[in-house]
């Protein structure tokens, strides 16, 4: 009997030799699985700590720039409350200018309308007055708005009250809006005031 001839011959796999036994395919996937797990693993929390560190910067940045802020909403409030309230004779037509810096326009212009009528007086006076932040801190922030809370010492006196100064416990409660880079004072309200000013001779 012959056998067919065959193109291409019939090979045969070594392998598979009377004797020998096939190689155990499933253990090479193993090894192949247990090398991907390696791998990936490790990627995977190199990931991890990426995201991680990505949010913590997140927040970090976010509270620093909360932190500025309500660093500039009470620097512009200590800063105008002093100017706003400390004068002499010789410089109080001078105010709403110095002023300007720290008021919305709107605020600077009822501030100048109010010295303007203030001004015959005080000068007839002798005004002298002082203002000192004893305290200041955010009461909110939000986005552009602020609400400041300050706490003042005003000391003034008069011609005839030279040698008797008054004192003056003030509260202000400050809305304040960010223009540009600037925060500034919108509206101003007192929320407590004490005067301790001395009464004159003659005074009811």
């Amino acid at each position: 009997m012959t056998v067919p001839w065959r193109w291409p011959p019939a090979t045969v796999n070594p392998a598979m030799r009377p004797g020998r036994v096939a190689p155990a395919r499933p253990r090479r996937r193993k090894r192949i699985g247990r090398a991907v797990a390696i791998l990936i693993v490790p990627a995977l929390l190199c990931l991890a700590a990426m995201v991680f560190a990505t949010t913590a910067i997140m927040h970090y940045s976010d509270d620093r720039a909360q932190a500025d802020a309500k660093r500039a909403v009470v620097h512009t409030a200590t800063a105008a409350l002093i100017t706003l309230w400390s004068y002499t004779p010789d410089n109080f037509d001078n105010l709403p200018e110095r002023s300007a810096q720290y008021l919305s326009p709107d605020f600077q212009a009822q501030y100048a309308k109010f010295i303007g009528q203030i001004s015959p007086a005080n000068k007839q006076a002798q005004l002298i007055n002082t203002a000192q932040v004893l305290g200041a801190g955010v009461e909110s922030l939000s986005g552009s708005d602020a609400t400041a809370l300050a706490y003042v010492n005003s000391t003034s006196t008069t011609a005839e009250t030279r040698d008797k100064p008054s004192l003056q416990y003030l509260s202000y409660r400050l809305f304040m809006q960010k223009h540009g880079s600037r925060w500034l004072i919108a509206r101003m309200t007192t929320i407590t005031s004490m005067d301790l000013a001395p009464k004159l001779p003659g005074a009811g």
